[in-house]
């Protein structure tokens, strides 16, 4: 899938931070779509997906990083403010 740069929700559902993410599904009507988190911390923890860079087919993320299956979210196109 796409990564993107959008809104990700907090654990407390009620704010969000701007971090890396890994589109998991299409668009639907409304624009949201499935992602899972993406973090630089604790990359090698059990379950998690090392990013490398030839995972990528253009752009890359600035740190190290994994994919943290399991950590999803819902998004809206309208939240994404890059994509790589």
């Amino acid at each position: 899938g796409d990564i993107i740069f959008g809104q990700f929700p907090l654990a407390d559902q009620t704010s969000f931070k701007q971090r890396p993410c890994l589109v998991t599904s299409e668009a639907d009507a409304r624009g949201d779509f499935e992602v899972m988190k993406i973090t630089s911390k604790h990359l090698d923890a059990e379950g998690r997906v090392r990013l490398d860079q030839r995972d990528f087919v253009k752009g890359s993320l600035e740190l190290p990083s994994a994919v943290v299956p399991g950590d999803c979210a819902k998004t809206n196109v309208a939240a994404v403010t890059k994509y790589i």
